[in-house]
């Protein structure tokens, strides 16, 4: 499936769907996404909302990211039952408990 040009989500689920790979990959986790998969989980399960603050994801500001729910770090898999899509700011803000 290609990303069509014009299709701004398309190329943020793109970038993110590369860098959980990567990630994973660095890891040692086998698992890998496709941009597919995660346009699957974003149009029927998440309805354009961010889960943790309720913002719309089209509003310019709040672009969707992917979030793994058990971290890589911490041996969670890079497959789509480890993943919710997630605004990136609340992503980036959130953090990980000492």
């Amino acid at each position: 499936m290609g990303v069509r040009d014009d299709c701004k989500t398309c190329r943020k689920f793109e970038n993110s769907v590369g860098l959980a790979n990567r990630r994973a990959e660095a890891v040692g986790e086998s698992g890998r996404l496709t941009l597919r998969q995660v346009k699957h989980l974003f149009t029927f399960f998440h309805d354009a909302y961010c889960p943790l603050c309720g913002k719309p994801f089209d509003d310019g500001k709040h672009n969707p990211s992917l979030d793994h729910v058990t971290p890589l770090s911490r041996g969670g898999k890079n497959e789509l039952g480890n993943v919710v899509i997630v605004g990136n700011s609340c992503n980036s803000r959130k953090g990980i408990p000492a």
